[in-house]
């Protein structure tokens, strides 16, 4: 099961900003556990992209 540990939000919306948000492991533990959580978390960013009419330049998923 995919559980976000630690993650940082952005709290001020800025229009026409670049930001990156990171998500991470607590004690360099893994965030996905499978294939599923990968999918499941690709899933999760259409719809906070949807929810929250974003852009997303480009992303990147690892383990840790």
């Amino acid at each position: 099961m995919l559980t976000l540990v630690h993650e940082q939000t952005i709290t001020h919306r800025i229009f026409g900003c670049l930001a990156s948000v990171m998500n991470r492991g607590r004690r360099r533990e893994r965030v996905f556990q499978d294939d599923e959580d990968y999918l499941r978390f690709i899933a999760l960013l259409q719809e906070a992209v949807q929810l929250w009419d974003v852009r997303i330049a480009a992303f990147c998923l690892m383990p840790y």
